[in-house]
């Protein structure tokens, strides 16, 4: 018991900014927040990567529709699969590197991405479907490789020549010899994982540079 005329003090709430029974706000805040998440969607959330490739594709339907002479927006607001089919074919006779149906396949992806973002609905699926025809007959017009790159993995195998190669033939001299057991470590995590050295390794980026350059030396 507390000594007489001592009060027992309460403790603090654990989360000051809201109210004794847990509502933050009222309930009328709640409802119209559900009637404005109605009305507007939101936006998704892309990595650099991606915005840097829908730049690009972007300035590629810019360059088109300057080529003919249209408004950029209003044409893509209008575009159907026959649209974006003789724009890909423009892609193809203005740039000869173009040489697998998998960089249409990506611009295709990259293109739907800058319509959803540019109007605000999702482009057709029955278009999309028809869209994925016409490349298809693309590939064949333009003699496009159809077959995906190979990327083999590493088996146990693998890995237990490029161990053994690090420990007993590896003459490379490293700052510290701590760091020699780190890169074997980052070479087995990698082996469990299937990650990518950016993930486990750290290394300073220069965003203002082109993002081929910020993965060069991986």
């Amino acid at each position: 018991m507390l000594p007489k005329g001592q009060e027992r003090r309460r403790s603090a709430p654990r989360f000051p900014h809201r109210n004794c029974n847990g509502n933050a706000k009222s309930a009328d805040y709640y409802k119209q927040l559900a009637r404005t998440a109605k009305a507007t969607a939101p936006r998704a959330v892309h990595p650099d990567t991606t915005k840097q490739n829908m730049s690009n594709i972007t300035k590629r339907w810019s360059e088109y529709c300057k080529f003919l002479q249209l408004d950029p927006q209003e044409y893509l607001e209008g575009a159907g699969s026959e649209e974006v089919m003789v724009f890909f074919r423009w892609l193809l006779d203005q740039r000869s590197t173009i040489k697998k149906r998998s960089t249409l396949n990506e611009y295709k992806r990259m293109w739907m991405m800058v319509y959803r973002k540019s109007t605000g609905r999702d482009f057709p699926r029955e278009q999309a479907e028809h869209l994925q025809n016409y490349i298809m007959q693309l590939s064949v017009t333009y003699k496009l490789d159809i077959l995906d790159k190979e990327k083999p993995v590493l088996n146990a195998d693998d890995m237990y020549l490029i161990l053994h190669h690090h420990w007993v033939r590896d003459e490379s001299i490293f700052p510290h010899e701590r760091q020699r057991l780190q890169l074997a470590l980052m070479l087995l995590v990698q082996a469990y994982t299937a990650t990518r050295p950016r993930v486990i390794s750290y290394r300073p980026t220069n965003h203002k540079k082109p993002q081929w350059r910020q993965t060069e030396g991986f």
